[in-house]
């Protein structure tokens, strides 16, 4: 493979909180985080026995979107969502909140890493450029406390290794002008639910190949 683009999904992200005017080409994809953290109970005693047990508690992306919304002082609606920015004009990567018109980077809580070492299945076109294949390769995610901003309700840092689809991007002219990187993949990891520190594991995507110019 010769991979000439990044994906967003390959880099850590330290955005400032608002996107640049400055036009540019993106690739948009969005990005979804299905959790479960298991949370540790109080111990029971009755008589001679202590009983211990643990508690599930789901995260969703909606509960990602309100606790950064909350540390930001963002009265996000339910229908938010997370989308992942990769520029395909040499312009910063980002993660965003999309609320109906409006967009808030939040880049400078996430960080998102690619491993170097990928294993894959795929056709490069030497003379377009076009590219398609399969990759299987490490990725990590983390949501983090910012600063200048209240500590977040919700922590967590988790990895996983995906089995990522990728494919060229083409512009109206036909040529080659990125390449997009898809994936479902189950994630395993820490988290720190409302000053409780848990076990957490579950699913993250990121999907979609809409290019938009901003």
């Amino acid at each position: 493979m010769k991979r000439l683009f990044v994906s967003v999904a390959g880099l850590a992200l330290m955005g400032a909180l608002n996107l640049q005017a400055a036009p540019q080409t993106n690739l948009v994809q969005s990005l979804r985080f299905n959790l479960t953290a298991y949370v540790q109970g109080a111990p029971v005693t009755n008589h001679n026995l202590v009983s211990f047990s643990m508690a599930p508690r789901k995260i969703f992306t909606p509960d990602v979107i309100q606790v950064i919304g909350t540390a930001t002082s963002h009265s996000f609606s339910p229908k938010a969502t997370l989308l992942a920015l990769t520029s395909l004009s040499g312009g910063p990567d980002a993660i965003v909140v999309q609320d109906g018109t409006n967009r808030v980077d939040v880049s400078g809580f996430f960080n998102i890493n690619k491993d170097n070492i990928v294993v894959e299945n795929g056709v490069f076109d030497s003379t377009t450029g076009a590219e398609r294949g399969t990759e299987c390769v490490n990725r990590s995610f983390r949501l983090r406390n910012r600063g200048g901003f209240p500590n977040l309700t919700l922590n967590f840092v988790a990895t996983g290794l995906s089995q990522t689809k990728y494919k060229s991007l083409s512009g109206d002219q036909g040529s080659v002008i990125g390449v997009a990187e898809e994936f479902s993949m189950a994630i395993v990891g820490t988290a720190q639910v409302d000053g409780q520190d848990t076990t957490v594991r579950g699913m993250v995507a990121v999907t979609g190949r809409t290019v938009e110019v901003q």
